[in-house]
């Protein structure tokens, strides 16, 4: 969805967010507000990519998460050295505490492996926020 660019922390004085489950963009506008680069948004569902890249200038990828294996690598086959922060909305079936969701949370592979925790290791500078529904 996005033609090469490169983005490095000697070309780019604002942080730069990557949006996981990115949807149209709710979450990548509101950093774009507030002066963040979006440096991707990533979303399994092909509309919400087309919807997203359209929003915000191309920068979305087509993917599972959970399949992404080599964060690093991911990030820079689409053109950005490093994020600064990690954004995500993920979907509210395995992720609501509401209803028969709060009943299954702790067997729930989905709160216990989310794989965006893969994506913030321990150690590095990278801020993750995550929107958990209600």
């Amino acid at each position: 969805m996005n033609s090469m660019r490169q983005i490095t922390k000697r070309e780019q004085s604002r942080p730069v967010v990557l949006d996981l489950f990115c949807g149209a963009g709710g979450m990548s506008l509101g950093f774009h507000m507030a002066g963040y680069e979006i440096g991707l948004g990533v979303d399994v569902d092909p509309p919400a990519c087309q919807t997203h890249a359209h929003n915000f200038k191309g920068w979305s990828a087509q993917a599972d998460i959970a399949k992404i294996t080599d964060p690093q690598s991911f990030i820079q086959q689409h053109g950005l050295e490093s994020v600064d922060v990690i954004v995500g909305g993920p979907l509210c079936q395995g992720f609501s505490r509401v209803g028969h969701g709060k009943l299954r949370l702790y067997n729930d592979p989905h709160y216990v492996h989310d794989p965006c925790n893969q994506l913030a290791q321990p150690g590095n500078s990278t801020t993750a926020i995550v929107r958990q529904p209600p």
